[in-house]
């Protein structure tokens, strides 16, 4: 699947439904950069987060040490971690190692962002991701379950749901 993964990073499909499994969606608002700079910044990070794999991808090698991965991980987002608690950055790691989801698809949805996942299994903890998105510089207003199509993204956030 992670290999996949790395090539769904690039993708835009906003209103194409992950094929199996449950589709997340969540709902991102930038904060001090555009909606395309933040999606930018998630992809660079999690090109490199999704060539680690998970704990059920075979075939990949043993998964980084958590200083190696961060010196894999972009400049913007070593620094930004390295002002969180040592733990957090094992916390973070941990997580994305035991995930049962990948990355379905990121994309501009007027002035926010939507990120699907695929989950594989329910519930999903989708906590390294939503860490990734404030590091980058946004906040995530819903997390949306079942997937919804990029119409309907506008419809949620600023007031708790539709």
């Amino acid at each position: 699947m992670t290999l996949e993964e790395e090539r769904y990073v690039t993708r835009e499909r906003p209103d194409e439904k992950p094929p199996s499994g449950f589709g997340v969606t969540l709902v991102v608002e930038p904060h001090e950069q555009s909606p395309q700079a933040l999606l930018d910044r998630l992809r660079e990070a999690w090109s490199v987060v999704s060539s680690w794999g998970r704990w059920s991808d075979e075939d990949l090698g043993d998964w980084p040490e958590a200083d190696e991965a961060l010196a894999a991980l972009p400049e913007w987002l070593r620094d930004r971690v390295r002002q969180e608690p040592a733990y957090e950055l094992q916390n973070w790691m941990d997580d994305l190692h035991d995930r049962e989801w990948v990355w379905w698809s990121g994309a501009v949805a007027g002035d926010r962002v939507k990120l699907d996942v695929q989950a594989l299994a329910l519930p999903a903890s989708l906590w390294p991701l939503e860490s990734l998105v404030s590091w980058a510089g946004g906040a995530v207003l819903d997390r949306l379950q079942p997937w919804v199509p990029s119409d309907e993204v506008r419809l949620y956030g600023r007031t708790g749901g539709r």
